[in-house]
């Protein structure tokens, strides 16, 4: 009984909080502290004032300059009469174009062991040896615009030491700044050429200087295309040979990479430029269906490039071993 009452006096207790709650109005707000009118009037401004200019500052970034076309210099196929050996200076024409429109080459190098320096132990021994044991004999290029057509093929340094075709080299790429492309060249070609430079002194800013060219995963500056074909490592990667026979290419022709160094000390080295340039040339259609595999090439672009390439392959005699085994039905996306 006693818990009883004491529930129903809380009970009016609330009723009344509440009650007295509705009834008592609410504290007036504050009214805001009076604003003084500023005493400071602003001048009126002329109806004849010039309003400013900003445009002026844009001077330097618009006009003339912009609007003028850049100077290109195509260059000859290395096959024709006049043209001016691989690595030759670039002129200021040139250079201005080559900024404006970035160009691909495709290289690849072959090698014979230095003599001078001692054998590779054991350890070292197992498979290819580490790079500065690779003397590098020929540096097949293909040179490629931005449009994917052929500007130059051949031999950098041909008829020139090592130490003469890496300076050609190097000056070169550091003129032209072309976006590399390989076939296992992060695992191989960079890295000799790299190790040959400093062996002979010579300097080679566009490797060091360029992010891109040394960044593994970013297509830009260097595409390795075994890497990039694996995923970087995330699965096996095949040989060139399977690679360029998946394609419609013929894939290793005539000479294998063991008969490099016994042809050359035969003084065969023609041989061999022409093996090497077979491998530039399959490596440049394989770079072309993984531009189209990426994105980068429609289906029409890509036949068109392509027919480009079959159409420079077939008029090189050095690469008669490459025209007998194409597929053309498959490289052209015909079958």
């Amino acid at each position: 009984m006693l818990v009883l009452v004491l529930v129903l006096v809380l009970v009016l207790v609330l009723v009344l909080v509440l009650v007295l709650d509705d009834v008592v109005p609410p504290d007036p707000p504050i009214p805001p502290a009076p604003v003084e009118p500023s005493t400071t009037a602003l001048p009126p401004q002329a109806s004849n004032q010039t309003p400013p200019n900003h445009a002026k500052y844009l001077k330097p970034f618009t006009g003339a300059l912009l609007d003028l076309p850049l100077p290109t210099a195509p260059l000859a196929p290395s096959y024709q009469i006049g043209a001016p050996p691989l690595g030759s200076p670039a002129t200021a024409c040139q250079r201005a174009a080559t900024m404006a429109h970035p160009s691909y080459l495709i290289l690849d190098i072959e090698t014979v062991v230095d003599p001078a320096l001692p054998q590779a132990s054991t350890g070292e021994g197992r498979g290819l040896p580490p790079p500065p044991f690779h003397e590098i004999v020929v540096i097949g290029v293909l040179w490629m615009d931005a449009d994917y057509r052929v500007r130059r093929l051949g031999i950098i340094g041909d008829g020139k030491n090592e130490s003469e075709a890496l300076t050609d080299f190097s000056r070169f790429v550091t003129e032209r700044k072309p976006d590399l492309v390989t076939y296992n060249g992060r695992g191989f070609d960079l890295p000799v050429i790299a190790a040959r430079c400093l062996r002979h002194g010579i300097s080679f800013p566009h490797y060091y200087g360029a992010r891109d060219v040394r960044y593994r995963f970013t297509p830009t500056g260097h595409l390795d295309l075994m890497d990039f074909l694996t995923d970087f490592g995330a699965s096996r990667a095949s040989r060139l040979d399977v690679m360029a026979r998946t394609i419609g290419m013929p894939g290793k022709v005539g000479v294998a990479g063991k008969d490099v160094g016994p042809l050359v000390h035969a003084g065969k080295l023609g041989e061999v430029q022409a093996y090497c340039l077979c491998d530039v040339a399959q490596t440049t259609g394989l770079f072309l269906r993984v531009q189209l595999l990426r994105g980068q090439l429609d289906r029409d672009s890509y036949r068109d490039a392509m027919a480009d390439l079959l159409k420079q392959i077939e008029g090189d005699q050095r690469l008669a071993p490459v025209t007998e085994g194409l597929n053309r039905g498959r490289l052209m996306l015909e079958s």
